[in-house]
């Protein structure tokens, strides 16, 4: 049996077992209720139990009806899943029950379409056998139908709330519904297309690659991403993963930590997180929080270097700065590139022997989390490129008003 359909089975029922005890609280039965509904048509995806299912009811190939049955209830609890994710309670709820009778709308339709179809005797592969039946070829489109418009409306969702919301788990968490979605519109595509061409003659010999090739692992990476963005919220405050998240952080703000702490090396802490004094259970709290103190360490040193820079910066630079980068620069990017810009000008300065031009100051980003700040202060890494025009302008200005010639 084929790993990409087993190993998003066990992931999903895995998924259930664990949301199973937060079931008291009603804004998560949803997701739960979603999660089953998922693996149960995950499971049924599977031979050996579609055969069996098959086996002991009637008619022949209800397998395959209770799986796209089962999906429907998913794809729609998904949608409601992501409004609660992405809206207020009340404006998520409104048209809750107008949703609800559509959802049932297609599975009493495809209860009919089933009914009404040929496939009255069992067979291993019910696509292959019956794809070119008129009344199959609609039951495939109504499931597909509207499939795709719950995919394509919690990829909306999830890509416009994406943009809405700061950079931390639940941002990461709607990126990967998005993925998710993706791949499910192109399965759904896929399907479309396959359907169409054994309505009008063409041989399933034909098209058998893509289809037992293409369309397992469109399905699999759908469901695997979607559930683990819903999800991923939540995943993201357990103690392993928190480790992994810190490490990964502490990795990429090395270059900016090592820019900082060389220009200004008051600011690195000499004790160490494996230092000696430390033992019996603080050094057993250390060792399984070890990621996260390295990230608060590396966090603690780039805002103090920043804070010993930033006195470097003579009120006139920084008025240039800002003067250029609101006339050059995208909007959504003038606050890293003016931070990058003036960290540019100040690690310069200092560099030359320059004495603090300006009192010391604390640029106050807000009220930020730790992982906010880590997410901050890695945009204004990663705009060095957009902050050179902006120095190399600055630069220019300045060296053309110590001859007495301006360049504006």
């Amino acid at each position: 049996m084929s790993f990409l359909i087993v190993g998003p089975t066990l992931v999903l029922w895995a998924a259930v077992i664990a949301r199973a005890r937060r079931l008291a609280d009603p804004s998560r039965r949803d997701l739960w209720w979603a999660l089953l509904c998922c693996a149960v048509a995950s499971t049924l995806n599977m031979p050996v139990v579609a055969a069996a299912v098959d086996v002991e009811a009637a008619p022949a190939n209800v397998s395959q009806m209770l799986k796209h049955v089962f999906v429907v209830a998913a794809a729609w609890l998904s949608y409601e899943v992501v409004r609660g994710l992405t809206k207020d309670l009340p404006q998520a709820r409104k048209g809750r029950a107008a949703r609800r009778s559509l959802a049932a709308l297609v599975v009493l339709l495809l209860v009919a379409l089933f009914v009404l179809s040929p496939a009255d005797r069992q067979v291993a592969n019910f696509t292959a056998a019956y794809g070119d039946e008129p009344v199959i070829g609609a039951y495939w489109m109504v499931f597909l139908g509207a499939l795709g418009v719950a995919l394509a409306s919690v990829g909306r969702l999830a890509w416009w709330y994406r943009h809405k919301t700061a950079p931390g788990g639940l941002r990461t968490g709607m990126s990967l519904v998005t993925v998710g979605v993706a791949a499910g519109l192109i399965y759904v595509a896929l399907k479309v297309l396959y359907v169409a061409a054994r309505l009008s003659g063409t041989p399933e010999q034909a098209l058998a690659g893509s289809e037992r090739t293409v369309t397992p692992v469109l399905l699999a990476l759908s469901i695997v991403g979607i559930v683990t963005g819903v999800m991923w919220p939540a995943l993201i405050e357990r103690w392993p993963l928190r480790q992994v998240h810190a490490a990964y952080q502490y990795a990429r703000l090395r270059r900016l930590w090592v820019e900082v702490t060389t220009a200004a090396p008051e600011v690195s802490l000499e004790r160490t997180l494996s230092d000696e004094a430390t033992t019996g259970a603080s050094r057993r709290f250390t060792r399984r929080h070890e990621a996260e103190l390295l990230l608060f360490r590396r966090l603690v040193e780039i805002l103090d270097g920043l804070l010993v820079l930033d006195q470097y910066v003579p009120p006139a630079q920084e008025t240039a700065v800002r003067r250029q980068v609101a006339r050059d620069v995208p909007a959504r990017m003038r606050s890293s590139v003016e931070e990058r810009a003036l960290l540019e000008l100040a690690m310069d300065a200092r560099a030359t022997g320059a004495a603090p031009a300006s009192p010391r100051q604390c640029r106050a980003s807000g009220d930020l989390t730790p992982m906010q700040e880590v997410h901050r202060l890695r945009a204004v890494d990663a705009a060095r490129r957009a902050a050179r025009p902006v120095v190399a302008t600055v630069r220019a200005e300045r060296v053309d008003s110590s001859t007495g010639h301006s360049t504006t």
